[in-house]
């Protein structure tokens, strides 16, 4: 969900992931892949 706030915008996100171990690479490179995108695309919608 993406809602104005003053001049900015809030992005409320909820990932769900398999289990795995702590520290799964993967996974991790998975969120950070993911969160880039969100960040680029409410940078886009401004």
């Amino acid at each position: 969900m993406v809602s104005p706030t003053g001049d900015a915008s809030k992005v409320e996100v909820h990932v769900h992931t398999s289990r795995v171990p702590d520290g799964n690479q993967e996974v991790r490179g998975g969120i950070e892949r993911t969160l880039a995108l969100i960040k680029e695309q409410t940078e886009i919608a401004r």
